[in-house]
């Protein structure tokens, strides 16, 4: 290509002189071959068929809300309340506000359209609710309570919401950060209820079975996402 006018506006007299203006300006004016056109129609009907309505972002954010928070009711119906764990009342409450905070943002801004801040918010925050976890412990605790126990309650816990957080989450383009942000969230709801529900206090029990699993179960799910494939590739 040597003209510099090539993609430009050219008027009459150029096209006469320029064999290469000319044959890009017939290509482009020319109409798109019928059968072509068809086959297009066809595509975007057989499309609106499968899909006549665009389900709203805020419908699988809400989805994943409702199945953790059933979740977290369930598992605090089961479970027998304890509160020697705890160096105080007020610590108590702040750390699980903290976790049920985590929960609802990371359910909102996993499957936000954008919101790449608000997981990053969410990520962050996931530090605090760590500190208020560690604040909050007593520092005592029977003897015999496992880790592995509260570990697999926690995650058995967030199951239920991870899965379908993983298949909403197919509809988007893999991205780390919507992966990552949809784990701490559905985790978080295993983590409220063992947080209200375990009468171990120690700092080796609180770390190990309590938040461990939380980071655990981050690298699982980034892990899988990248399997899984994407039914769109919408950002």
């Amino acid at each position: 290509m040597s003209c510099e006018r090539l993609f430009e506006p050219v008027d009459a007299a150029h096209l006469e002189t320029c064999a290469e203006c000319r044959a890009v300006h017939q290509t482009l004016g020319s109409p798109a071959p019928a059968n072509d056109l068809l086959k297009l129609k066809a595509a975007a009907l057989a499309e609106l068929e499968l899909s006549p309505r665009a389900r709203p972002w805020w419908a699988g954010s809400m989805g994943v809300l409702a199945v953790s928070a059933v979740a977290v009711g369930v598992a605090m119906q089961l479970l027998p309340p304890k509160t020697p764990q705890h160096a105080s009342m007020f610590l108590r409450q702040l750390s699980a506000a903290g976790w049920a905070a985590t929960m609802l943002a990371g359910c909102l801004f996993a499957v936000m359209p954008g919101g790449r801040k608000g997981r990053v918010l969410v990520l962050s925050g996931l530090g605090l609710c760590f500190g208020f976890t560690l604040a909050a412990i007593s520092g005592v605790g029977p003897a015999g309570v496992g880790s592995l126990g509260c570990a697999l309650l926690e995650w058995g816990i967030a199951l239920p919401p991870l899965l379908l957080a993983l298949l909403v989450l197919t509809s988007f383009a893999f991205d780390a950060s919507r992966a990552l942000t949809a784990a701490v969230a559905t985790m978080s709801a295993g983590v409220l209820a063992i947080h209200l529900h375990c009468p171990n206090g120690t700092l080796t029990h609180q770390v190990v079975a309590h938040l461990v699993p939380v980071l655990v179960l981050m690298a699982v799910v980034l892990w899988l996402r990248r399997l899984l494939p994407s039914r769109s590739q919408v950002p």
